[in-house]
């Protein structure tokens, strides 16, 4: 089939939930078993649409605790901050730029920091796969609407040739 050129193959995982196949499994139309596809609709909008909604509250939950890093962030260079300058000598003046480098240097900082670049790359990734079944839902609703058009399609041409269901 035509299609096969649009096809990809899809692993999604989200924390219990893990979906490994081709994409034409999901949005494809088998015109050799509609009744299928049209049975089978319904639980894979559910079955997408809940893992969407997990994948989206992960998303949250990692922005939630990127915010509690960044507050720890702040509280530590303030705190470190204060002790720098605490501990000036009056003879030697500390400028910012002493400071500064005082405080990308300091141990606790840049753990916090890698914290804060690996809790970004867990948020892209949750949001990514939260984009990703956004498709898929939106994909499975057109295949929905086409699943109608054909069945009254194939309906009125029964109808037509004298054939009922």
């Amino acid at each position: 089939m035509a299609t096969d050129k649009f096809d990809a193959d899809l692993k999604i995982e989200v924390s219990s939930f893990t979906w490994d196949g081709k994409l034409s499994e999901v949005a494809q139309i088998h015109d050799d078993n509609l009744r299928a596809d049209i049975t089978r609709q319904p639980g894979l909008v559910a079955w997408f649409g809940v893992v969407q909604v997990e994948a989206e509250d992960i998303a949250e939950k990692l922005s939630n605790e990127y915010d509690g890093l960044k507050d720890d962030m702040s509280r530590a260079r303030a705190e470190l901050d204060l002790e720098l300058r605490a501990q000036e000598d009056p003879k030697i003046k500390l400028t910012e730029k002493a400071i500064e480098a005082q405080l990308i240097t300091n141990p606790k900082i840049k753990k916090i920091s890698l914290a804060m670049a690996e809790k970004r790359d867990q948020i892209r990734e949750a949001n990514k796969k939260a984009s990703i079944l956004s498709k898929i839902v939106k994909a499975l609703d057109h295949k929905k609407e086409m699943l109608i058009v054909i069945e009254r399609i194939d309906g009125r041409e029964d109808f037509a040739h004298g054939r009922r269901g």
